[in-house]
């Protein structure tokens, strides 16, 4: 967990969590994270994407719930009530009839929801004889943007593969927004070349659209080497 201070004082925390099989466990992490923030002045709190459900197009289905009455979606309420601080709630499979999304939902210190997102760019890679992976075989697309008044700033909500994409970022500029919180999932077994990379891909997108980029992981409890 790492927290700072940002504009007009803002102290807001950003949450890592190595999230397990257990939905009701990994709820129960975030919750315990979010407390912690809290009691060392955080007063925006900003989990990672699918914080209660492993990342992966088999337990999206198995993990979903309505947004915002599920389980996941009402512990961070409560939690942000209690508490009294604002949360980016990362995001949880949404199960909307009969389409599933990955969704971020924002609370304020009261515990309502102040808005939700739906990512918006599915990520889907197929490189024969290497690795498939398509979010789209189960997930259906977001559409829009999505704005949060706080008392400090507006702030815009993405989700990991929306990053690629800077013209939302540069979109969420124009309107103002200093700065995009983006919940994003990644492998334990990212090496030291890879980091660096991708923290020149971050510093890209905020050259080029103008809007600061704040990132929350979760990371899988896989070990791995370099050889």
């Amino acid at each position: 967990m790492a927290a700072g201070a940002g504009r007009k004082g803002l102290k807001l925390a950003l949450v890592q969590l190595a999230v397990g099989s257990d939905k009701a466990q990994n709820v129960r992490r975030a919750c315990d994270f979010i407390s912690q923030a809290a009691k060392a002045g955080a007063q925006l709190v900003a989990l990672p994407e699918c914080f209660n459900s492993p990342y992966g197009t088999q337990f999206f289905s198995q993990y979903a719930e309505s947004v915002p009455s599920g389980d996941s979606c009402q512990a961070l309420s409560a939690a942000a009530k209690q508490h009294s601080v604002y949360i980016h709630g990362g995001s949880v499979p949404e199960r909307d009839g009969d389409k599933l999304y990955n969704t971020s939902v924002f609370y304020g210190p009261d515990g309502q929801v102040l808005g939700k997102y739906r990512k918006m760019h599915l990520f889907d890679i197929d490189i024969p004889g290497k690795i498939r992976f398509k979010e789209s075989e189960t997930l259906s697309p977001g559409a829009g943007i999505t704005i949060i008044d706080t008392p400090w700033c507006k702030i815009g909500l993405g989700i990991c593969y929306d990053l690629r994409f800077f013209e939302l970022a540069a979109v969420m500029a124009q309107k103002g927004i200093p700065f995009s919180t983006m919940s994003v999932c990644v492998h334990a077994c990212v090496y030291v070349e890879d980091f660096t990379r991708l923290c020149h891909f971050f510093l890209g997108i905020v050259v080029k659209s103008g809007c600061e980029l704040l990132g929350t992981r979760f990371v899988s409890s896989t070990t791995c080497s370099s050889s």
